[in-house]
């Protein structure tokens, strides 16, 4: 049963307040929330504040505690704290079919009120060994939403670590071509000197290809 909007609103900020007296004990510096929330469709909303963050249709509301660096630049760390579901239960990490998505790592800057995605790990479900990370700079700007757009596609297009790469890279390249069609042509260029890769992982290359195509 889902939560009613009073239900998750308290939760959110037990989690928030309880987060607040525990870094207080080894943080001096202004401390403030962050608040994503995923949508029935898979859109990703941010938020700063918790009544706000509480809207129709949320499948996810991912708590993220901001430590405030006072130096050039004025430089805000997030760092994840939990995930609520529609239901109530409060999870460490995100699983879909296949995969698990965690360690997720961000940086924001406090004049443009930017949330950059910086990294992120994923692990085949009930496999910790078969897992990989992403990394990013905080230069590529790149999105939570297009984090989640990510973790969906390779839920539903890979099945190793190995393929996951692949994936990223392809998702990466895809980004850049922003408007213009990326064909697989163009794709494989990019990684020629790997050919005992394209070789191993033509199967997912062909995925790659129906789904520009489309």
């Amino acid at each position: 049963m889902k939560m009613t909007d009073l239900q998750r609103i308290e939760l959110i900020t037990s989690i928030s307040n309880y987060a607040v007296t525990d870094y207080k004990q080894r943080w001096a510096g202004k401390i403030s929330f962050t608040y994503f929330t995923i949508s029935d469709v898979n859109d990703v909303r941010v938020f700063t504040n918790a009544v706000s963050s509480v809207h129709p249709n949320i499948k996810y509301t991912f708590i993220c505690i901001c430590l405030h660096y006072q130096h050039y630049g004025y430089r805000i760390d997030i760092e994840p704290l939990s995930v609520i579901d529609q239901i109530g239960n409060i999870l460490s990490d995100m699983t879909l079919g296949l995969w698990c998505m965690s360690g997720l790592k961000f940086e924001a800057n406090h004049y443009s009120q930017s949330r950059t995605v910086l990294g992120a790990k994923f692990n085949v479900n009930n496999n910790i060994e078969s897992k990989f990370s992403i990394s990013l700079e905080i230069k590529d700007q790149f999105t939570f939403q297009e984090l989640w757009n990510f973790f969906i596609e390779l839920d539903a297009h890979c099945k190793s670590p190995e393929e996951g790469n692949i994936y990223f890279d392809y998702f990466l390249q895809r980004r850049k071509a922003e408007q213009n069609i990326l064909t697989i042509e163009e794709y494989k260029s990019e990684i020629k000197d790997k050919s005992d890769m394209i070789k191993s992982y033509e199967a997912l290359l062909r995925k790659i290809e129906s789904l520009i195509t489309i």
